[in-house]
């Protein structure tokens, strides 16, 4: 089997206080990674030289430009600050996988452990070029799971 990797990722990194309030810097590689586990292929952070920090986090309250209803976990939360702010872009390097290929669906688990899921997507998705290699790895990890329940 060929290796898959990420060949370069890129986020903005959010440190949010216990006051609710953030401070943002300049954009940092994310040092997520990718594993092939049990046929699927696992985009994470959990269990790098980076986590449980550089996890994903949404926006803060839109009117008060803060993270009013912030817990514990994330408010001055040492061991999680930095987050990453609301987005990152991921680079795959996933042999087979060009611009024409089709992407089927994927599915996201969030939270700091396996089993919070969200399925998004009805065949077929035509990605846009820039956010091919993201939607790949999904799409793979469908595939893959469906392949072995076929056999």
């Amino acid at each position: 089997m060929q290796a898959r990797t990420v060949t370069t990722s890129l986020a903005t990194p959010r440190w949010v206080s216990n006051t609710d309030n953030y401070t943002d810097s300049l954009d940092i590689s994310t040092g997520w990674e990718l594993d092939t586990i049990d046929d699927a292929l696992h985009l994470h952070v959990l269990g790098t030289d980076v986590g449980p920090g550089h996890t994903l986090l949404g926006p803060p309250n839109e009117s008060t430009n803060q993270y009013n209803n912030a817990n514990g976990s994330i408010a001055g939360n040492k061991p999680h600050n930095p987050f990453l702010a609301e987005s990152a872009t991921f680079v795959l390097d996933i042999p087979g996988v060009t611009e024409d290929s089709v992407i089927l669906g994927i599915t996201f688990e969030f939270n700091t452990s396996p089993g919070s899921t969200i399925t998004v997507g009805e065949p077929p998705l035509i990605p846009e070029p820039a956010t091919l290699s993201l939607l790949a790895f999904g799409g793979l990890l469908i595939l893959k799971r469906q392949r072995r329940r076929r056999s």
